[in-house]
């Protein structure tokens, strides 16, 4: 089924229902970066010990290393 868009500045403009759209972000880029960034980058470079203790690089860290730093 083929439908009509309206058109904003001569581009489709699509509509989404009210309650599917939120005024605010639900996630900053700082927060997405300290939890689930660092957090990733943290599970992938923990080590397990001989007596069963997790050792993981801190975040602070972390966050010196090239590649890891905030853009």
């Amino acid at each position: 089924m083929k439908v009509a868009l309206p058109l904003a500045a001569g581009k489709p403009l699509r509509l989404v229902p009210r309650y599917w759209a939120r005024p605010t972000l639900l996630v900053s880029a700082g927060r997405y970066y300290d939890t689930s960034v660092l957090s990733l980058a943290q599970a992938e470079r923990s080590m397990v010990t001989l007596g069963g203790k997790v050792l993981k690089t801190p975040k602070d860290l972390l966050r010196t290393q090239p590649g890891l730093k905030r853009g």
